[in-house]
């Protein structure tokens, strides 16, 4: 093998290894904002689960006090 071609294979490697690291970096950006969606649409459940449970608390709550109201009423 002369130098020509010796320095050839090396500029193709290279060419190679930056055209692998650019569909690496691309990979990397799409599972990223993937992960960044999926993280996103978690929290937004548990706010939902979060708020839901709350809601419940004060409807039981309300229904309690307006039970001892009711109670207190009958006495």
């Amino acid at each position: 093998m002369d130098y020509a071609e010796m320095v050839s294979q090396i500029m193709a490697a290279e060419q190679g290894a930056k055209v692998l690291a650019e569909e690496s970096r691309a990979r990397r950006q799409q599972l990223q904002a993937g992960l960044e969606q999926e993280i996103s649409a978690m929290r937004e459940s548990y706010l939902a689960r979060a708020r839901q449970r709350l809601e419940r608390g004060d409807a039981e709550r309300e229904g309690l006090q307006q039970a001892a109201a009711g109670a207190g009423a009958a006495d």
